[in-house]
């Protein structure tokens, strides 16, 4: 029997195709400000699972648009940061940080994978290794630049302020030099700039940084290198607040950058400021038992949301293939590709968009790890 509130067709939903895009455009945004953390990818997996099971094909944007409000509702209340033990506008004065890669199996507090490369800074005795967002400026296309993320370990005491995690992923997120030659990352700041303080106040993340940014850098790699501050402060403390950024002795952040207030544009702009292609797990460096299959995760803003990838041990190119993110520009979806097992040895995995003009590809990121 037909239902006309259907449609003709078999892959006409009719009313129902409308109500899942407009779910799906404002429970993204949603989600997006309050950056939910990795449980997003489990409950997809999950709404997929139900749907092998034969349930009616109406019932899959309904379901996926109930689990991304679920995900908005809890995220609100979880993510609230505690009251804080310390007198408001201060910030715990110190935090060991790592180098070493971290896996962001659940949240961005996780403790990191024990199978991470080695750290370079030991842990204290009170510490606790935690997976903290560090976001670094990388270069795409033609002369383009945008924001990439990276989950590296940082030792926090046990209780530690939003404040504390915002000034560690920081101090990480300034110094790219332990990725210099990998990616290139850009180095938009001197060696040795750290974080003074960081605190919130009157509505909004204060950051001091104890120097300026590096000189003869683009009005363009000034702004995004600005923006890599906003992000990984308002990522770490999972707040989407305004930044106000300034330096110790007044003066300029870049040359065309002035102190002031900054803040991260709209999910649906977002694109401005990030990269094209992010792989998030397995982090740079992670070592992976032999015995368990391998799962690639990221998130890319891409055409028609095809990514395109290829894992290689050396000169050779051992798999390849193209997955689908979850959505497509402007907003940033998220993907997976499973490689199952693996034998043991040092791979690479590069993800990547191919031009729509030409085939070219106009945007990439590489990531190496180990199986053994």
């Amino acid at each position: 029997m037909s239902d006309e509130r259907f449609g003709s067709g078999g892959n006409d939903f009719g009313d129902f195709g409308d109500l899942e895009e407009r779910l799906r455009i404002a429970l993204a945004q949603e989600a997006r400000d309050i950056e939910p953390g990795d449980r997003l990818d489990d409950i997809r997996a999950e709404v997929d699972a139900a749907a092998r099971g034969g349930r009616p094909a109406w019932l899959y944007p309904v379901a996926a648009a109930a689990a991304v409000a679920a995900i908005a509702v809890a995220a609100w209340i979880g993510l609230r940061p505690p009251a804080p033990s310390v007198p408001a506008g201060t910030t715990t004065s110190s935090v060991a940080v790592s180098r070493a890669p971290s896996s962001p199996s659940s949240s961005a507090s996780t403790a990191p994978s024990s199978s991470a490369a080695p750290s370079t800074t030991e842990v204290p005795p009170s510490g606790t290794a935690q997976a903290v967002p560090a976001y670094f400026v990388a270069p795409y296309g033609e002369g383009k630049w945008g924001l990439v993320r990276e989950f590296l370990s940082a030792a926090l005491p046990a209780g530690a302020t939003p404040e504390a995690r915002a000034t560690a992923a920081l101090g990480l997120s300034l110094d790219a030099r332990p990725y210099a030659g990998t990616d290139g990352y850009l180095q938009p700041w001197p060696a040795g700039t750290t974080v003074s303080s960081v605190v919130t106040r009157a509505g909004e993340i204060q950051v001091v940084l104890r120097g300026p940014g590096s000189t003869g850098l683009t009005a363009e790699q000034q702004r995004v290198s600005v923006q890599q501050v906003v992000w990984t402060v308002t990522a770490a403390m999972q707040q989407n607040l305004p930044v106000r950024v300034s330096v110790r002795g007044d003066g300029p952040i870049f040359e065309t950058m002035p102190a002031g207030v900054y803040k991260r544009p709209p999910a649906d702009t977002a694109y401005t400021d990030l990269a094209p292609v992010w792989v998030d797990s397995p982090s740079r460096g992670q070592v992976l038992p032999a015995a368990k299959p391998v799962l690639v995760q990221g998130q890319a803003c891409v055409f028609e949301a095809t990514v395109s990838w290829e894992l290689t041990q050396g000169a050779t190119v051992v798999r390849k293939g193209f997955t689908t993110a979850s959505s497509g520009c402007p907003l940033q979806g998220s993907w997976a590709v499973a490689l199952g097992r693996l034998a043991p040895g040092d791979y690479q995995f590069r993800a990547f968009e191919r031009s729509a003009k030409d085939g070219s590809v106009a945007a990439q990121k590489r990531v190496s790890f180990t199986v053994r």
